[in-house]
């Protein structure tokens, strides 16, 4: 039986995640921040200033992170993100059941 969890995000889950990712996500991560871009260092960054992250494992496997940034200038005002693994499209209604309690 799959097991199936979404739970506040640590910075280990960015580190075993991070070899992982999509080619999509590693695609958008080139594109923000340059072809230097490293996925760990960026999934770390995300967990730790993320209003408060979530990971959603499977099998005790992260296939997503996710969070809410804030805007420093308007106290109310966030931007959604996420990265993936292919997981996140083997076990897509999971996901989508469960991540939209966390935001």
């Amino acid at each position: 039986m799959t097991e199936t969890e979404i739970r506040c995000s640590e910075l280990k889950d960015a580190d075993r995640m991070a070899p992982n990712l999509r080619q999509a996500d590693l695609a958008e991560l080139e594109a923000v921040v340059g072809e230097d871009a490293d996925a760990q260092d960026i999934l770390r960054y995300g967990v730790e200033v993320s209003h408060q992250p979530f990971t959603a494992l499977v099998d005790n496997e992260p296939i997503c992170i996710f969070g809410v940034v804030m805007e420093p200038v308007q106290e109310h005002i966030g931007s959604v993100w996420m990265l993936g693994t292919a997981g996140v499209e083997h076990h897509k209604m999971f996901f989508l059941r469960h991540s939209k309690q966390c935001l």
